[in-house]
């Protein structure tokens, strides 16, 4: 009997730990961000800071940069008894399907001392008491059974409204709680009066008050924006005239006043 496959990405617990280690860059594909072994150096200089040194690893796509990173880590391996084979990192670097997400879980289990779920899919019984091998073949079965096709309406008593849970047909003997429970909820729910609520009354708002908008009264212009703009300059340059001359004769009075 064959194994699950590999897992393909990263499990929950392991991805949400590699974040909180706060890497130089973020994991989007484990087969490939893990292959050089930068990423994975990372992480184990953040347990073993006095034994790694992060600017001995390059962050490069050769493989003759692979297996500089992998060599270095393997004699951290080799000085911490870290159990990580060979056969291991040598799928990570030729990036085999599964072989990074594997080995990460295996680095979370070390690491962290903590275990991840595995959940084990087991056989369903057939109708004739041997177990499905497949769910294809409990499917088949599921949907084969006479027991698990839907009651029809009259099956049921859902022709008349009912007035209460009690008219509703007595279950078969034999059955299981599971149909009657169903069966109870589609006549319940498929026979249950419709009403509606009341109406609620709207109270009548006053008239507004209306407003008084004056008409605005236009005045045609006779000249143009040129002869605006010179009439102004002139009004300016009386004005200023004026205030000149005005300043001058109060010199004048102050000084005959002085003498």
């Amino acid at each position: 009997v064959l194994g699950p496959p590999p897992p393909q990405t990263l499990p929950r617990e392991v991805l949400k730990w590699v974040h909180s280690l706060d890497l130089s860059y973020s994991v989007k594909n484990p087969k490939r961000d893990f292959a050089n072994g930068f990423l994975v150096a990372e992480i184990f200089s953040r347990y073993y800071p006095n034994d790694i040194s992060m600017h001995s690893f390059e962050n490069g796509l050769k493989m003759s940069c692979r297996n500089d990173n992998w060599d270095q880590l393997q004699k951290l391996f080799k000085k911490r008894q870290i159990p990580i084979s060979n056969a291991d990192v040598a799928q990570v670097i030729q990036a085999a399907d599964g072989a990074a997400a594997s080995l990460m879980c295996q680095i979370y289990t070390m690491l962290t001392k903590r275990t991840l779920p595995v959940f084990q899919a087991h056989d369903r019984p057939t109708t004739d008491g041997t177990m499905g091998g497949s769910l294809d073949h409990g499917k088949q079965d599921l949907y084969a059974s006479p027991e698990a096709t839907l009651l029809e309406p009259e099956a049921v008593g859902m022709g008349a409204p009912l007035e209460s849970l009690n008219e509703l047909p007595a279950p078969t003997a034999g059955a299981s709680s599971g149909r009657d429970a169903y069966r109870l909820f589609q006549a319940a729910r498929n026979n249950r009066p419709v009403e509606r609520t009341v109406p609620k009354a709207v109270a009548e708002r006053e008239e507004a008050v209306p407003l008084e908008i004056a008409e605005v009264k236009a005045r045609n212009l006779t000249k143009n924006v040129a002869q605006l703009r010179v009439q102004q300059q002139q009004v300016h340059q009386a004005n200023l005239q004026k205030s000149r001359a005005t300043t001058s004769m109060s010199g004048r009075r102050s000084s005959a006043g002085t003498d």
